[in-house]
């Protein structure tokens, strides 16, 4: 089983996609601070936090960036962050 917490604008597929978790039974080898920095490889994602609590059960907590601005380039919106960067 697989619990998502802190995720608005990111999906539980995307998440998924993200960490390479096919089903249930693929979570068992994953090491979680490998599966942290694949997650912080998406844009949107600020911070994460991966934990089993047992050996079929994944805990992801997502702390998402938030949009403070949109840039207007050539009739294209971009999100940037309090960074100033795309998300």
């Amino acid at each position: 089983k697989i619990v998502i917490n802190g995720h608005n604008k990111v999906s539980k597929e995307e998440v998924i996609e993200l960490l390479d978790i096919k089903d249930e039974s693929s979570i068992e080898g994953k090491d979680t601070k490998s599966l942290e920095k694949l997650l912080l490889k998406h844009p949107r994602i600020k911070s994460a936090s991966v934990s089993k609590r047992s050996k079929d059960q994944l805990l992801i907590t997502i702390n998402e960036y938030v949009a403070k601005f949109i840039l207007n380039v050539n009739d294209n919106l971009y999100e940037l962050n309090e960074e100033y960067k795309v998300i």
